[in-house]
């Protein structure tokens, strides 16, 4: 059985990069690797900018290290702050046969389309919260949620 972990010690960023000159190194542990899977993840708040650490795995008797990269893209036009009642009340879609890149290049207006039409919104209170990609790259979860806003002027959660 394999198990990876994240070297201590290295995991550096945000670094200086073309788009983020002027990024300085953050705390470590931003990142995670989940030790049976490999899977990589990060806890919120994250920086953007390019982020650096080493991964190892070993199966016991050997070990290996491999080097890794993740650039975080924000973009301040989305970041809104979650309530933890948006995510309890949120809709989770699975897709099969489709990669986070291509749900989001040809289908992600479709589906926000879709959704507020049948909840008789409008699409720009449909929210993507969330997009997870299998480690196959074809099964892909999205969490959705929809704020209505009734006619008294009170919001509603679906």
């Amino acid at each position: 059985m394999l198990r990876y972990s994240i070297v201590d010690g290295s995991v550096v960023g945000p670094l200086p990069t073309e788009s983020h000159p002027r990024a300085h190194a953050v705390k470590p542990h931003l990142f995670r690797v989940d030790a049976k899977t490999g899977e990589v993840w990060s806890d919120h708040g994250i920086p953007g900018g390019l982020h650096a650490f080493n991964v190892s795995v070993t199966d016991g008797k050997f070990t290996t290290v491999s080097y890794v990269e993740v650039e975080v893209h924000i973009d301040l036009r989305l970041v809104t702050s979650l309530e933890q009642d948006a995510v309890d009340h949120a809709v989770s879609v699975r897709l099969k046969g489709m990669t986070a890149l291509e749900f989001f290049t040809e289908h992600a207006a479709t589906f926000r389309s879709i959704f507020a039409q049948h909840l008789n919104v409008e699409p720009k209170n449909i929210h993507l919260l969330s997009v997870q990609e299998t480690p196959r790259g074809y099964l892909l979860n999205a969490f959705w949620n929809a704020i209505v806003k009734a006619s008294q002027g009170k919001i509603f959660r679906t």
